[in-house]
């Protein structure tokens, strides 16, 4: 009986060395695989962050140059009627 038990459990033993050894890759595999996934979904959340910053940094560069523009159009529009006008001089000094 004791030799019996021993010849079964020495076959069991084997059987679970070499189900361990197929079985424990995959599992590290699986393990890396999720700290990876949580890293990357971290960075993701970092770049989306940088992103809506640069997106606010971009819009309020628009916003001040479509008011410079309307400035700039507007004095434009004041120097052509000078020009015309013949008071460019006179306002010229008028400014200084």
């Amino acid at each position: 009986m004791e030799i019996l038990f021993n010849v079964v459990f020495g076959f069991v033993f084997d059987v679970a060395k070499f189900v361990s050894k197929c079985i424990y890759p995959k599992l590290e595999n699986i393990v890396r695989f999720s700290s990876k996934f949580e890293k990357l979904r971290k960075e993701m959340e970092k770049i989306a962050t940088f992103r809506d910053t640069i997106k606010e940094k971009v819009e309020g560069a628009e916003e001040k140059a479509t008011n410079q523009n309307q400035m700039l159009s507007s004095g434009s529009k004041i120097f052509a009627s000078c020009r015309k006008n013949g008071n460019l001089c006179k306002k010229a000094l008028q400014w200084l």
